[in-house]
């Protein structure tokens, strides 16, 4: 997904989903024609193709508006679901990759480390990774590449007790860098209450997005009984959501109805 239609799934999903046409604009004029003007509608088309957004056309009460679908509002996420991710039940089981791809064949080991990562496997080192649970993107990735072992092994290792377990953790992941990035998007949320028109919003948006991709590149989103003691994913993430469900009423105010009277506007920050 391109980075400006990827930024703009994110935006649509501050207002639970939904983008409506303004309300103040005629009934008539279609979504497609708001969309159009404010630059949107290449990118609005392309998520519908992909089945990202739905499209639901105006009627005599309503105008027209898309809808993220439920794998829309995955992709906006990072595609993840972090509360689903942290509440899952884990098994005690330990999946480990063990692997060793030649120096040569480049393009195969930045594949094989690619996937790793995306599936959030944690690096304990160079080719040994592990991960609390094998993603059905991973297990099919590993069924239709098959290896011979001397390069490539998967084993199952049960849990020996929560000290081995968070020894595990410490050393597969970077869990003081994770924690950094969450204060880093903590502040940037706090910085909110302080945007007063759409460029400040427009730029505050970037820095949260690009902050949040981050956290998801790098999180693994362990079941709570993996986390550490101080991690603070699931408090920021609680934050984030009451936060963005503001930012989008004020987007909102200050891009579908640029028409407003500045001093009618409350004070978004502080709702």
């Amino acid at each position: 997904m391109r980075t400006k239609t990827e930024f703009l799934l994110y935006l649509l999903s501050w207002r639970s989903g939904h983008l409506r046409t303004p309300s103040r604009q005629p009934l008539h004029q279609s979504f497609e024609s708001w969309a159009y003007k404010n630059g949107f509608l290449p990118q609005i088309e392309s998520l519908i193709a992909k089945g990202y957004l739905e499209k639901h056309p105006p009627s005599d009460s309503l105008n027209g508006f898309v809808e993220l679908t439920r794998a829309g509002q995955k992709a906006a996420q990072g595609d993840l679901w972090p509360e689903k991710a942290w509440a899952k039940k884990w098994d005690r089981v330990w999946h480990l990759i063990l692997f060793d791809l030649p120096a040569c064949e480049t393009a195969l080991r930045k594949e094989f480390l690619r996937t790793l990562r995306t599936n959030r496997f944690g690096c304990l080192q160079g080719s040994v990774w592990v991960g609390p649970r094998l993603p059905k993107p991973m297990k099919k990735y590993l069924k239709t590449h098959p290896s011979r072992p001397c390069r490539l092994v998967y084993l199952k290792s049960a849990s020996e007790g929560k000290d081995q377990d968070r020894r595990m953790v410490r050393d597969a992941w970077n869990f003081n860098q994770i924690h950094q990035e969450y204060l880093n998007l903590l502040q940037i949320l706090n910085e909110f209450q302080h945007i007063g028109n759409a460029k400040q919003l427009l730029d505050w948006a970037q820095r949260e997005w690009q902050t949040w991709k981050t956290i998801c590149e790098k999180d693994p989103m362990l079941p709570g009984v993996l986390q550490p003691a101080d991690y603070p994913g699931p408090e920021v993430w609680h934050k984030r959501k009451k936060v963005l469900k503001q930012a989008g009423l004020l987007a909102s105010d200050l891009f579908v109805s640029p028409e407003t009277n500045k001093s009618e506007r409350r004070c978004w920050g502080k709702s």
